[in-house]
């Protein structure tokens, strides 16, 4: 054991695999636990010391959350890894290739902006469509997109990556691929799926086409983003999802329920109208 030994006076042994974790914590004397942590490679051990430090042992990962770490098993996470390499996005379903046969989820996209935030669905991968623009920011802007993606039957998200004319980063890349895994985290959850993808571009054709179809100066003004997370959608789907990158949670447990796929339990309240609509084309 390492760090602050003298603070520690039991420690908390709880099985590796978080499905066995539940019920399963038992506290013992610390002296006792350097034994049993010698002779029992499958345990895992989590210790708590004064004001709440936490220290773990070496041979394996450690993952700190909730004022924890956890030492996890490093098999258990390559079987993770080759799992998720083999999920596959909506866009690969609908280019036909090895889902084709198999039920399209719907997608949405998120074009993230700093005060409006756009939202789109493309539904089985069929004809995207603009959605509606959020201004919200931070959690309730995640709640929002989750409640959206409830009402819509989402099963992935698919959120702009913004990128340079020569496919580097951008000022504001690092703040996309930040709020990309606080959603990853409680899409997990579900077994839904988050991908980055690049969005260079997608604004100046979304403010194009709003241009073509007639849409005046105070449409295209309070409509822009919602049109740029539908051409958001359009390369994602067009490119067969090959550009996507998909965003994994790095807890194991929410890797698992990634990889069991989506979860939708009934929810009575979602169907009635809670005041998203879809713009029309002018």
């Amino acid at each position: 054991m390492r760090g602050q030994m003298g603070t520690l006076n039991h420690v908390a042994v709880v099985p590796r695999l978080p499905s066995l974790q539940l019920g399963c914590v038992r506290f013992v004397p610390l002296r006792v636990e350097v034994r049993v942590k010698l002779q029992m490679r499958g345990i895992g051990v989590v210790c708590a010391g004064k004001r709440g430090r936490v220290e773990v042992g070496k041979g394996g990962e450690e993952v700190e959350g909730d004022g924890v770490k956890v030492q996890e098993d490093p098999k258990l996470r390559l079987e993770l890894k080759v799992k998720v390499a083999a999920l596959e996005c909506n866009a690969r379903k609908a280019k036909g290739g090895e889902g084709v046969g198999r039920l399209r989820g719907h997608t949405i996209g998120v074009d993230l902006g700093d005060v409006r935030t756009g939202l789109s669905v493309s539904l089985g991968g069929f004809a995207p469509r603009p959605l509606t623009v959020v201004r919200q920011r931070g959690d309730k802007l995640l709640e929002t997109i989750l409640q959206v993606a409830l009402q819509e039957k989402a099963d992935e998200f698919v959120v702009g990556l913004p990128k340079s004319w020569d496919g580097k980063d951008s000022e504001q890349a690092n703040k996309c691929r930040s709020f990309a895994g606080r959603l990853s985290n409680l899409a997990a959850r579900r077994g839904w799926r988050v991908y980055l993808h690049d969005e260079y571009g997608t604004s100046q054709d979304a403010l194009d086409y709003m241009i073509d179809i007639g849409s005046n100066r105070r449409s295209r003004k309070e409509q822009l983003d919602a049109y740029a997370a539908k051409a958001l959608l359009c390369n994602y789907f067009e490119s067969g999802g090959s550009r996507a990158q998909i965003v994994v949670p790095k807890p194991l447990d929410l890797q698992q329920l990634l990889c069991q796929g989506p979860s939708m339990p009934p929810l009575s309240s979602l169907e009635d109208d809670d005041g998203f609509g879809d713009f029309d084309d002018e």
